[in-house]
C-alpha cells in the first residue's frame, strides 16, 4: 500500500529524480536497489530525467514519478 498525493508538488523532497525513487528503496531495504531504481525510471519513462531536480519536470512527469515511487516499492516489498 502506498500514498500518492493528487498534487505531486506536495510529495517530492530529494534533489534528483533518482534520489526520490532511491529514498523508498533504501528505507524499505529492497535488495538490488540500483536495478529496482533503474526499472522504476524506465517504467515511468523518466530514464533521461534521472539527474534532474523533480520540480523541473512537467506536471505529468511529476505525477508519473510519484506513482513510480509507490508502485515500484510496493511491488518489491510484496514480492519479498
Amino acid at each position: 500500500m502506498g500514498l500518492v498525493f493528487q498534487n505531486p508538488d506536495h510529495m517530492f523532497f530529494a534533489d534528483t529524480v533518482r534520489e526520490e525513487i532511491a529514498y523508498g528503496v533504501k528505507n524499505i531495504g529492497i535488495e538490488n536497489g540500483d536495478a529496482v531504481i533503474d526499472a522504476a525510471l524506465r517504467d515511468a519513462g523518466l530514464t533521461e530525467s534521472a539527474d534532474l531536480y523533480p520540480r523541473w519536470l512537467s506536471r505529468g512527469e511529476r505525477q508519473r514519478l510519484g506513482i513510480a515511487c509507490v508502485v515500484r516499492h510496493a511491488a518489491q516489498r510484496d514480492s519479498a
